[in-house]
C-alpha cells in the first residue's frame, strides 16, 4: 500500500537490456512511477531536459561513455538523486571523482537488496525534508547523525584493514579474509550513500536560506 501522494519518478540509463530489465523489476511498486529508459547518455540528457526526475540511476559504462559527467551533471544542475553503477575495478577512482558532487556510486556486482535500500534511503531524505516543519533543527539533527554513523564505519574499515595482515595462508584463514574484504567493500559502498546524503542535505539548506533571503528582499522593495 503506497503512503506517499506522489510516486518517484526514475530515470534508468543502461545500454544493457538484462540490467534494465532487472533494474524495473527493482523498481516494480506503489512507491515509484515506471521507469523511462535511456540506452546512452544523450538519450538520457534529452530525457532529462523534457522532464525532471527524483531519481537518476545509471549502468556505467554506457555506449558514449562513462557516465560519470551524466551523474554529476545530474547532481549539480537538478534535484535529483543520483546512483551511479560502475564495475570494481573502477570503484575507487569513480567514487572520489563523484564524491563532490553528491552521487553515490556502487561497485557491480551489488545485491538487489542494498540497491534497494539506497535509493529508497535518498528519497526518504527528500520527502522528509520537504515536509519538515522546522527544516534547520531537522538539518543539524540530520547532519550529527549521518556524521557520527560515517565516523564509525570509517573506523571499523581502519580497525578490519589492520586485521587483514593477521591472517595467516591457511584455507581457512583465505575464507576468512574473503568475507572480511566483502563486508569492507560493502561498508565503503554504505559511506558512499551516507555522503551522498550529506551533499543533499547541504543543497536543501542553501535552497532553503537563499529562499528566505529573495523573500526577504522582494519584502524591503514593496
Amino acid at each position: 500500500m503506497a503512503l506517499l501522494d506522489t510516486a518517484y519518478s526514475v530515470l534508468l540509463v543502461s545500454s544493457s537490456e538484462k540490467t534494465s530489465a532487472a533494474l524495473q523489476e527493482l523498481l516494480h511498486g506503489p512507491d515509484f512511477q515506471p521507469a523511462l529508459v535511456a540506452g546512452y547518455a544523450g538519450a538520457a540528457q534529452r530525457r532529462l531536459v523534457e522532464q525532471s526526475f527524483d531519481l537518476v540511476v545509471i549502468n556505467s559504462p554506457l555506449p558514449d561513455g562513462s557516465g560519470i559527467e551524466l551523474a554529476t551533471g545530474c547532481c549539480e544542475q537538478g534535484e535529483s538523486a543520483v546512483l551511479l553503477l560502475v564495475p570494481s575495478e573502477v570503484y575507487e577512482e569513480t567514487y572520489y571523482r563523484c564524491l563532490p558532487s553528491g552521487v553515490m556510486v556502487l561497485s557491480k556486482p551489488t545485491s538487489m537488496l542494498l540497491l534497494r535500500q539506497s535509493l529508497r534511503d535518498l528519497c526518504s531524505l527528500r520527502e522528509r525534508l520537504r515536509n519538515a516543519g522546522d527544516v534547520k533543527r531537522f538539518a543539524n539533527s540530520e547532519r550529527n547523525e549521518l556524521l557520527s554513523r560515517i565516523e564509525k564505519m570509517r573506523t571499523d574499515l581502519k580497525l578490519w584493514e589492520n586485521n587483514l595482515g593477521f591472517f595467516s595462508n591457511s584455507r581457512q584463514s583465505e575464507l576468512l579474509k574473503a568475507e572480511f574484504e566483502k563486508k569492507m567493500q560493502q561498508t565503503r559502498q554504505q559511506i558512499a550513500l551516507l555522503e551522498a546524503k550529506l551533499k543533499i542535505l547541504r543543497e536543501a539548506e542553501k535552497e532553503k536560506e537563499n529562499s528566505k533571503e529573495n523573500d526577504k528582499e522582494n519584502g524591503d522593495s514593496k
